[in-house]
């Protein structure tokens, strides 16, 4: 779940997806790429967005199925998106820090032959 009330975040284990927000009042659904890349989708129905996150393959069902059937729904970059981007990056970079916190340490760093000279 995300810091932001208003804002569903679901952060994915795909090849071709980061993370799916959704920002209830407005039903718009953004899409982060694996390349960084956010893709914003308005009148987005809120079971699409959690099926799509709950799906084993999301990335492979977005790619495949989804661009193409969402492209009309594909919304233009205005202010009010522009500053939804900003709360949801907000979000990502939390997300991306505690994971960072929580990531065990390289215990491979003092094994190098030449440790310690």
């Amino acid at each position: 779940m995300s810091s932001d009330p208003d804002i569903d975040a679901f952060w994915l284990k795909s090849r071709a997806m980061r993370a799916i927000y959704y920002e209830r009042n407005t039903r718009k659904m953004i899409v982060q790429t694996a390349h960084g890349k956010f893709l914003i989708y308005k009148d987005i129905d809120e079971q699409l967005t959690h099926a799509l996150a709950a799906h084993a393959a999301p990335g492979m069902v977005f790619t495949q199925q989804l661009k193409t059937v969402l492209k009309p729904k594909l919304a233009r970059m205005t202010l009010s998106n522009f500053m939804l981007l900003r709360r949801v990056r907000k979000i990502a970079k939390a997300a991306s820090e505690t994971a960072a916190l929580q990531a065990a340490p390289d215990d491979h760093a003092d094994r190098r032959p030449d440790a310690g000279r």
